[in-house]
């Protein structure tokens, strides 16, 4: 009987095993990997490698390290090398490769030698979407490339190729799927399939590719992962590129790598070249990752190993290099090299589809819905639903979102928004609810099953029930940016700008721990099993750093980093950490907080490489240590007090930051409202006046007014229009009043909307159908839109509604509704705004319309009854300074703006007359406590309303001439606009209505062909006026006729006879009875109006009017339009005024600084502002101009506004809770050189002023809220400080990316994308997967999931407002020798 090993057997051999393997030494202690200890020794030779020069972050070089060093090439690659002693020590670097024991060739391999042929072909998708062989040249896109290299017949070893099948280096499959290289199909075989091809020599060399097919029976074999070079661009031509425009000093990417032409910018010129040609040598490696003979360290120096260091070495330089383990299995050293030519192994990836996303710059994380749609959140507004098939299924305004949305069991959005709002939508797209704050919400929320946790820009941090009510507030004295997460055991976790990092009992928000570095924290943390783990801001003394705490809130370990950490970490497989850095790198740190490995993406977020701290000195005290020669644009020369360096050169080539001034600003920018329509409503068009006129001059008006506002308006906040040609009659008062809303609180909804039928009406009425609008003015300030029917198409605003006759007063329209007509009145807002009217009654001035957001203010009446979450309001003076209506001021902002708790925002919840109940605040008020309360207005909301009819007037356009009128005169009368000449370019019609009224004699116009007639008036052209060119009327019919010529005196004298034009101004022929009354008209041109005298002047008429003759104007004038205007001869049809009136304050060009009128010659044009704290936080820009009189500088702000800053004389903010804006002004420069002895600094360029004295803040007092107020300048010498920071100091285009993003990790694939444009595959070694790269700069991380064939699903949003979704192959694992997909 045969028996297999025993079990007994099989104990035995393991236990023999096992002791053997507990008497060997650590590095054979399994089998193929081994484990080295620090190791030592002295440079043997170091070489600077020819990429790369002094002035970069970094100098890679070559170095042979000490003789008894691992003789296996790759062993170091990954390891940390540390100089210990001589020529730069202190500096350490990753070793990037490492060649062992010299050779010129590896065993093993299949073939060297050189390149026969190349053939590299770019694919492109013609119009069906079919993927064709490009030609040049080409409008459609490059989608792909084919490289295809023929193999010599016999190699460089002597030994014969063996061909293959003909055609299967063609591989046709390889490009089923546009805009990504996929091979994967059956047809992609031969013998060399998934090897490596190592380009050793000539062009190409250093690659490493992978063998997706052949030989052939050419020899033919095709490689991807070699990439070629971009050629042929036009920098011009790239300027205009989408993916450029942004970029300073934009330029094509000549010299980039590339895969196809669509890599290339630069215009149709702009191609990838072949990635090697005839000249390249390559080697082909039998197993390419199991050896540990690289092929690319063939003849290679024994020993020698690339690193980059930021100093000079040389062999007095001693080194330890880290431990790290080394297997085999992976031919990598302690990691794989990043590299997206690597072949072995690779993943690849295709684009599904990409869609155009509203407003869609993203910066937020795409968030997946359980059906597995998106929602992806924009900066400018938008949150849009994208199915998984890439249709749109609704789109919503909500405000800038740049915090990542989440969603909840139920599918409800979550996300915090710029428009001082956290909201919760349902998955139709639906506001569940809103919850206001004081400012923008940056930060993402974290969803449970009965919760929602998020901070805010003011410091609060909140729990939210789910239907939107508040658990608790915890407050920080920080802005919270980052997202919180839960641990296991229920405790919340955040960290805040206050630089401290916060545990919080879920269910109380009670504090339990907090920990600090010194550093603002605005990453979202990472919870692990056993740690927390985020990461910091870099601050002036020292970069962010990555740092892991115990449950408890103590340190486990943290790691420095080279900038800023903004991203989340993802965990990896055994507790490693990934985390991206603002500079643009990914890391990946072990448990125990070593580097495992690091990738940089090139993606960067202008982050500067600091060298050497700062310092920082001041000018010298008198006039001459300033700039002497201001103004020329050329080097700034200054002395520098005592204290500074006496060395010469001491500060050459630092960077110079010399403050020029600081303070609060005294006057902002507005950019609430651009414009408002303005429609004149009259009350009437049918009233008579001077028995003649039958329309709406002089009548009451009321303004229908329309405006979006563009940013957000706080209460007392104003802004005004011009409204030319109103007159009054008495105070202009209740202007918004309305008894139908009075009840109800600014905000809102007044009216919830109808639709009907309409019964009847004309161009400004309309009388509704079944039960109207319920009470009078209930719709007022509505919008009515036509829908079917007369009119169909037509919209105008409500001004005034009767509900006894169900008559609505509407703004002109051109089509009169009537029975036909349906209608829909859409819901109306009760607005948020006061109005008042003024006239200045000076000439040439327009009267104003003033809009101001409801604003009460008071001192609070806390003898009794305040509290961190009640204040009571002035009782004193009862309607002045607080509503007499209960709920009035329900969610309105109330702004402590003095006393007590000054400088504190919170919300009034619930109020009751002079009492409100509102948001905690730290700080309860007393009796001290000055305070505004009133709505606010936010960001986007379009604002629509109409003001009462009163004592205002319609501008007066008809009426009968006084005084003595002329040819080219005539005086209005007395109610004409009496401010502002609205009349000049508009038309006069002049009736002669004074003069002798001829009648028509016999039957001479019987006939539709007769142009000539008699009048019973002997002499016509001086009894009735008539004149050539002047218009006649026969009573009786509408026809107008124009006279030609008359002869007077005609049938035995007592006639005249007149020649005419008919059928004149529109008008038919039609036959005229004997004796109809005729009456003349002229028309004229207005040449100019005087306000004093009423004068209008006009072009000459042939005959001048008299007095008490009619006149009437008509059509544009420079301010306003008069609708439905016409030469009519006497009909009256004047209806309505519609004017785009530009907001007076409208501002976004200047500021106000501090007063320095008295130092004469100071100008900061050419100076950098920055807004330091208070309302624009964060703004850049240049001084374009500067009055010193008045301080006024204009601004050109270096990136978009978000809130305008605000200064001390702003109406809204001269008392106001909110803080103002604080700036400094500054001028940089390069120091150029440095005369020790005499301090003297010369800096260039710097094209500004540099005095030696500047206006500088030396009293601040700190608000409630945090911000810094400064109460106090005065001059003092001007600060410069000086540091180093790498080369000049930033590179081109820094200073505005984001860097990389929170990586998503899955199944061994490591996803982050980059500002570079990428969007970026690694695996758990660091080696590069895949490269994606998309239109524009990437802010948005990328989002994971995993399929059931083990693809990964990516979704990613871009800066070229695209949502993009890719699938990643199934991760690929190496066996044997070969790589297979799971």
């Amino acid at each position: 009987m045969t028996l297999s090993m025993t079990p007994l057997k099989a104990l035995f051999q393991a236990l023999l095993a096992l002791s053997l393997l507990l008497a060997a030494p650590a590095s054979a202690q399994e089998a193929g990997r081994e484990c080295n200890m620090p190791v030592t020794g002295t440079l043997q030779a170091v070489t600077v490698n020819a990429v790369g020069s002094a002035t970069a972050e970094s100098t890679p070089y070559t170095v042979q390290l000490a003789g008894t060093s691992a003789s296996a090439d790759n062993y170091y690659t990954g390891s940390t090398i540390t100089i210990t002693g001589g020529t730069g020590v202190g500096q350490s670097s990753r070793i990037t490769s490492y060649c062992g024991v010299a050779h010129t060739s590896c065993e093993g391999t299949d073939s060297t030698g050189t390149v026969q042929a190349v053939s590299y072909i770019q694919k492109e998708t013609d119009l069906s979407n079919a993927v064709v062989t490009r030609t040049y040249p080409s409008s459609q896109p490059s989608v792909a490339s084919e490289l295809r290299i023929r193999l010599p017949t016999v190699d460089g070893s002597g030994r014969s190729i063996t061909a293959g099948a003909a055609g299967i280096a063609v591989c046709s499959t390889a490009l089923s799927s546009p805009y990504m290289t996929t091979y994967s199909g059956a047809d992609c075989t031969g013998t060399y399939v998934n090897k490596n091809i190592y380009i050793t020599r000539g062009t190409g060399a250093g690659q490493v590719g992978l063998i997706r097919a052949g030989p052939d029976s050419n020899l033919d074999i095709q490689v991807t992962g070699i990439l070629g070079y971009c050629t042929g661009g036009t920098d011009a031509i790239a300027c205009y590129d989408n993916w450029h425009r942004d970029e300073q000093n934009c330029q094509a990417n000549t010299g980039s790598r590339c895969n196809t032409d669509a890599d290339c910018t630069g215009g149709p010129n702009a191609q990838c070249t072949s990635p090697v040609d005839t000249t390249s040598e390559y080697t082909i490696s039998d197993t390419p990752t199991s050896s540990t003979c690289n092929p690319l360290c063939n003849n290679k120096p024994s020993y020698t190993a690339t690193v980059d260091f930021s100093v000079t070495l040389d062999t007095t330089s001693t080194y330890s290099i880290s431990r790290g383990c080394y297997d085999e299995r992976f031919g990598a050293g302690m990691r794989r090299l990043g590299s997206s030519g690597t072949g072995a192994g690779q993943q690849s990836v295709q684009l599904n589809w990409k869609v155009l996303v509203p407003d869609g710059e993203i910066v937020a994380r795409p968030a997946i819905t359980a059906d597995g749609s998106v929602i992806i959140g924009a900066v400018k507004g938008s949150l849009t639903k994208v199915a998984a098939s890439g249709a749109k299924m609704w789109n919503i305004y909500v405000g800038s979102v740049v915090g990542n949305p989440a969603i909840g069991s139920d599918g409800t959005i979550y996300f915090g928004s710029g428009d001082r709002n956290i909201w919760a939508v349902t998955d139709n797209g639906v506001t569940r609810w809103r919850y206001p704050t004081p400012l923008p919400v940056q930060a993402s929320p974290l969803v449970t099953d009965d919760a929602v946790y998020i901070g805010d820009r003011n410091g609060t941090f909140y729990r939210f029930n789910l239907d939107g009510s508040v658990r608790w507030r915890y407050y920080t004295s920080g802005e919270i940016w980052g997202g919180a997460k839960m641990t296991r055991d229920g405790k919340v976790v955040f960290g805040s700008m206050d630089t401290y990092f916060y545990c919080l009992d879920s269910a109380t928000g009670m504090q339990l721990w907090n920990y600090t570095v010194g550093q603002e924290i605005v990453s979202t943390p990472l919870i692990q099993d056993v740690s927390i783990v985020f990461g910091t801001r870099e601050d002036e003394e020292a970069y962010g750093q990555v740092i892991a705490l115990k449950m408890d809130g103590t340190v486990r370990w943290t790691y420095p980093v080279t900038s800023s950490v903004e991203s989340e970490p993802a965990e990896g497989a055994n507790g490693v950490v990934f985390v991206s850095t603002v500079d643009g790198k990914l890391l990946a740190i072990q448990a125990d907080g070593h580097l495992l490995w690091k990738y940089n993406t090139g993606g960067t977020g202008g982050v500067c490489t600091r060298r050497y701290g700062a310092e920082t000195l001041n000018l010298g005290t008198s006039v001459g240590n300033g700039d002497l020669t201001i103004y020329d644009g050329l080097d700034t020369t200054v002395v520098l007090a005592s204290g500074a360096s006496t060395t010469d050169n001491y500060y050459k080539d630092y960077r110079a930051t010399f403050k020029l001034a600081e303070g609060t600003l005294r006057a902002g920018q507005f950019r609430g409202v651009q414009q408002a329509d303005v429609r004149y409503v009259p009350v009437s068009t049918t009233t008579t006046h001077d028995a003649v006129f039958t329309d709406s001059s002089d009548q009451n008006v009321a303004f229908a007014v329309t405006f979006t506002t563009m940013d957000t308006m706080i209460a007392g906040e104003s802004f005004s229009i011009s409204l030319p040609g109103i007159t009054t009659t008495g105070p202009v008062t209740g202007l918004l009043a309305n008894a139908a809303t009075a009840a109800l609180h600014p905000g809102a909804e007044g009216f919830a909307g109808t639709t009907g039928t309409a019964t009847a009406g004309t161009h400004t009425t309309i009388t509704l159908g079944g039960t109207g609008c319920a009470v009078n003015d209930q719709c007022r300030g509505a919008t009515i839109t036509f829908l079917t029917g007369t009119g169909a198409g037509q919209t105008a605003v409500i001004t005034q509604y009767v509900h006894g006759t169900l008559v609505a007063t509407i703004s002109y329209v051109a089509v009169a509704p009537d029975s036909t007509t349906t209608y829909s009145i859409a819901k109306y807002t009760v607005p948020k705004f006061t109005a008042a009217y003024a006239n200045t009654a000076s000439d040439n001035a327009a009267g104003i319309l003033t809009f101001t957001v409801i604003s009460s203010v008071g001192t609070a009446d806390c003898a009794t009854g305040c509290s961190n979450t009640v204040i009571k309001l002035a009782t004193t003076t009862a309607g002045t300074t607080h509503s007499t209506t209960a709920a009035f001021h329900d969610t309105h902002q109330i702004e402590f703006t003095g006393g007590t708790g000054a400088g504190q925002i919170s919300v009034c919840r619930t109020y009751t007359v002079a009492q409100c109940v509102m948001d905690h605040v730290a700080l309860a008020p007393d009796a001290t406590t000055t305070y505004k309360i009133g709505p606010v207005v936010a960001k986007g909301e379009m604002v629509t309303l109409s003001t009462a009819y009163g004592t205002i007037k319609y501008p007066h356009y008809s009426g009968l001439a006084t005084g003595t009128p002329s040819t080219t005169e005539i005086i209005l009368a007395t109610t004409a606009s009496g401010d502002k000449d609205i009349y000049t370019g508009m038309e006069v019609e002049i009736g002669y209505i004074t003069a002798t009224q001829a009648t028509l004699v016999g039957s001479s116009l019987t006939s539709l062909d007769d142009t000539t007639f008699d009048v019973n008036n002997a002499d016509a052209a001086t009894n009735c006026k008539y004149v050539a060119g002047a218009y006649l009327k026969v009573a009786g019919s509408d026809e107008i006729m124009k006279i030609v010529s008359l002869t007077v005196g005609t049938g035995g004298g007592s006639l005249s006879t007149i020649v005419v034009q008919r059928a004149q101004l529109g008008t038919s022929e039609t036959l005229h009875t004997d004796a109809a009354a005729i009456t003349v008209w002229a028309y004229s041109t207005v040449t100019g109006y005087t306000i004093g005298t009423r004068a209008l002047a006009f072009t000459a008429v042939g005959i001048a009017p008299g007095t008490g003759d009619s006149y009437r104007l008509m059509g544009t004038s420079a301010d306003i339009a008069l609708l439905g205007a016409t030469k009519t001869v006497g009909t009256n049809v004047h209806a309505g005024i519609t004017k785009v009136a530009a907001v007076t304050e409208w501002n976004t060009a200047t500021v106000t600084l501090l007063d320095e009128s008295a130092k004469t010659g100071l100008n900061y044009v050419g100076a950098t502002i920055t807004i330091t704290d208070g309302r624009g936080k964060g703004l850049e820009g240049k001084v374009t101009a500067y009055t010193l009189g008045s301080a006024v500088a204009s601004v050109t702000w270096g990136g978009a506004v978000g809130d305008a800053p605000k200064g001390s004389n702003d109406n809204g903010y001269s008392t106001s809770g909110f803080p103002l804006s604080f700036y400094t002004l500054t001028a940089q420069g390069t120091v150029t050189g440095y005369t020790g002895s005499s301090l003297t600094m010369t800096v260039s360029p710097v094209n500004v002023e540099v005095s030696y004295q500047a206006m500088l803040c030396t009293t601040y007092s700190v608000g409630s809220n945090g911000n810094l107020k400064c109460t106090a300048n005065s001059y003092t010498n001007t600060p410069v400080t000086i540091d180093w920071a790498g080369g000049a100091w930033c590179e081109a285009g820094g200073g505005r990316g984001w860097g990389a993003t929170s990586p998503c990790v899955m199944n061994g694939l490591v996803v982050t994308t980059s500002s570079n444009k990428f969007v970026y595959g690694l695996s758990s070694e660091g080696t590069v997967q895949f490269k994606y790269m998309t239109g524009k700069r990437i802010k948005s991380p990328p989002v994971c999931a995993m399929n059931a064939d083990k693809t990964m699903t990516i979704y990613t949003g871009s800066s070229d407002h695209f949502l993009y979704r890719m699938t990643a192959d199934a991760p690929r694992v190496l066996r044997g020798s070969s790589w297979y997909s799971e």
